[in-house]
């Protein structure tokens, strides 16, 4: 038993190694896809640090949210009690407002979902933020999400970052979710140096060592299309005026809306070692136990 243990983290910084190989090999698969097929929605991942230095009050508010919410009793407030992960930023920019999501853990609820945090910044400076819970299911492939009956939950409190009245489409009411369907959708990390160069543009990273060139990876995933129940929606910017509650719930109604909010869970670092690990196409002779599994839930601020 000892020497399992002494073992064991050896195994671990295995894993990081095999998770950069397994994500090598998904990217050099979906770009053979790219010349034949447009990406409905362009997703950026940015790093925390990076993220830091091109967009700081962005930053500074995601972390003051997790140290407050990190400082909450759990007993209090469902929502209440969890960290932020923001080594990876989700990044997704809509008609009126952009889109942040991390990782969360330290929460709950965190071995039975898997929780991201949700920040919907609107061009006109309103805030809003969220939990996405997407429940753990058990299959014979191992964990899997279970993607159609994900929640979101507003965060409410002092957490919440919202002006009064400050109303928006699809935010007024309980999330819900409209749909849930495969979109062909692209992933740019854009270049780590100070000018943070995206996917395309000359980058010198190819002759500097403090740097990573940037990258794009390109396939099917699962979005979800959330809407509301229970309230209205406001009217278009400028417009002076606020649809009627109640009767009309659906944002896709009147194209001047707010784009819908559609999710696609960014797993913690972990989840993302357990998937490569346990994907068939690696092997079919190596799997993660349980107890792996918990260890790795356990230390996932470590392994960042």
């Amino acid at each position: 038993m000892k020497r399992i243990f002494r073992l064991f983290p050896l195994s671990v910084l295995a894993a990081l190694m095999i998770v950069i190989s397994c994500q090598h090999d998904d990217a050099v698969r979906q770009n053979e896809q790219i010349e034949t097929l447009e990406p409905q929605l362009s997703i950026i991942m940015e790093s925390g640090e990076h993220l830091r230095t091109i967009n700081p009050t962005i930053y500074q508010r995601l972390s003051e949210t997790s140290r407050h919410a990190g400082a909450l009793d759990n007993a209090e407030n469902d929502t209440a009690g969890f960290t932020l992960d923001l080594s990876m930023v989700q990044i997704i920019e809509r008609n009126t407002y952009t889109q942040y999501t991390t990782s969360v853990f330290d929460h709950a609820e965190y071995q039975t979902y898997l929780i991201n945090y949700l920040l919907l910044h609107f061009d006109d400076g309103s805030q809003y933020q969220f939990l996405v819970k997407y429940p753990r299911i058990i299959t014979d492939q191992g964990t899997e999400l279970d993607r159609a009956n994900a929640v979101m939950e507003r965060i409410d409190g002092d957490t919440l970052l919202q002006a009064e009245n400050d109303v928006h489409p699809c935010l007024d009411g309980v999330p819900e979710i409209l749909n849930t369907y495969q979109q062909y959708n692209c992933e740019e990390t854009p270049c780590t140096g100070r000018e943070g160069h995206n996917w395309g543009e000359n980058c010198p990273c190819a002759t500097l060592s403090n740097c990573t060139m940037p990258t794009r990876s390109c396939g099917w995933q699962t979005v979800n299309v959330w809407t509301c129940s229970g309230g209205g929606t406001q009217a278009p910017s400028g417009d002076g005026g606020t649809a009627d509650g109640g009767n009309n719930n659906d944002p896709n109604d009147d194209p001047n809306n707010d784009d819908p909010i559609e999710t696609v869970p960014i797993l913690s670092d972990w989840e993302q070692i357990e998937d490569c690990m346990n994907t068939a196409s690696f092997t079919e002779n190596i799997q993660l136990t349980s107890a792996m599994v918990v260890w790795l839930q356990t230390n996932n601020s470590q392994i960042a």
